[in-house]
């Protein structure tokens, strides 16, 4: 009689565990966080902006306001914090007292973002201000004359309007001291600093 009782024993055992376990798996379920959902931290932007040059000092020449095509690049590290890689091209006229030329216009800039999630949620916006450097190429459409690489100082502020859930609108003013150089004398090398403000206007995907 005792030895069926010990079979017995170990199977009893066994399917009490299995119980247990099966009891158990619910619960841990439940007590489980949800997975949080992937940020989007890259977007890409592509817009327009009117620049708009301030006077240029004497015997520097001048720059004539113009729209330019804009692409921007951007990558978040935090929610209040990113970079953005940018460029664009336009075509400005550049005068001085007895000449005028237009010139192909090339500019690519780095900046960083500092954000301000939260502050506008309830109508899905984002202010924002930047500040960063970059190059402003200024080649003339007229042969003999020269190409100026020229350095960029850049700070302003905007804002991001999140209108989908991956597609948004930024609008922004960008504030540009630009070292300029004269395209018409080669042997030139002296710059004089010359400011220009930006309108910038873009529609951005994220992804």
């Amino acid at each position: 009689m005792r030895g069926p009782r010990r079979a017995r024993a170990p199977g009893i055992l066994l399917a009490f565990g299995i119980a247990l376990a099966s009891l158990a798996s619910p619960l841990r379920a439940q007590d489980d966080p949800p997975m949080p959902e992937l940020p989007q931290r890259f977007s890409v932007a592509l817009g327009g902006a009117n620049w708009i040059w301030d006077t240029s000092p004497a015997g520097t020449p001048s720059v004539g306001d113009a729209t330019s095509i804009n692409v921007e690049l951007e990558s978040l590290v935090t929610p209040w914090l990113g970079f953005r890689l940018g460029g664009g091209f336009g075509r400005p006229d550049l005068r001085t007292e007895t000449d005028e030329v237009e010139v192909n216009q090339y500019h690519v800039e780095v900046l960083a973002v500092l954000r301000a999630p939260g502050l506008l949620d309830a109508w899905e916006i984002t202010p924002f201000i930047d500040a960063g450097y970059g190059t402003l190429v200024h080649d003339p459409r007229r042969a003999g004359l020269v190409t100026k690489n020229q350095s960029m100082w850049l700070y302003g502020a905007g804002v991001e309007w999140d209108a989908l859930d991956r597609v948004g609108f930024r609008a922004s003013w960008r504030r540009t001291a630009a070292e300029l150089n004269n395209v018409f004398d080669p042997s030139e090398r002296d710059t004089e600093t010359v400011d220009a403000d930006r309108l910038i206007w873009s529609v951005f995907w994220r992804f």
